[in-house]
């Protein structure tokens, strides 16, 4: 499935909080939630998945399904047509033209559903390396820029800690090891 290139947060629970610095690294950057809404972010839709769902309404059935009526919905609507890669409208509008509701229901889908769908291993525990749900992914599909004052927290390893507070003591006052 095609998607666009989201940023990626998580809102970890603080229980949560090593086994995410196991996988992805010893820092991290805390923001507040209504800094991120406010440049467009929100949560991912989790799908959970499990070994034996195969043919049942939910799950990898429902993805799959998914995945094949958008694939159509390319091959028979979008491709046909060569509908232009780019189109001007102002937000709220309807599109005016059949070949502009084509491509802003393509591009629309793409942005801002199936880059936010998130399948997890509804079979793992919380507490697995491979359990993405507790992360909490929020996604935003712009950049997201920010001042040291929007940050909240910094996570730290504490093997990182000192030096840390020497070299960013403008926000030691944030440091959480």
């Amino acid at each position: 499935m095609s998607s666009s290139n989201p940023k990626c947060f998580a809102e970890i629970r603080e229980e949560h909080l090593a086994i995410h610095i196991s996988k992805y690294g010893y820092f991290g950057v805390g923001l507040p939630s209504h800094f991120l809404i406010d440049r467009g972010a929100r949560p991912v839709i989790y799908v959970p998945l499990r070994g034996d769902d195969w043919r049942r309404p939910g799950g990898i059935t429902a993805l799959q399904d998914i995945e094949q009526i958008y694939r159509g919905f390319l091959e028979h609507v979008v491709e046909p047509r060569r509908v232009p890669t780019s189109m001007r409208r102002t937000m709220g509008t309807r599109p005016l033209t059949e070949d502009a509701a084509v491509h802003l229901m393509t591009t629309t889908f793409e942005r801002q559903f199936l880059a936010y769908l998130k399948p997890f291993n509804s079979e793992l525990p919380h507490d697995h390396r491979d359990n993405y749900y507790a992360e909490r992914e929020w996604r935003c599909d712009i950049s997201v820029n920010f001042a040291l004052s929007d940050v909240r927290a910094v996570i730290v390893h504490p093997d990182f800690a000192g030096r840390y507070a020497a070299d960013f003591s403008e926000l030691s006052d944030r440091l959480r090891p």
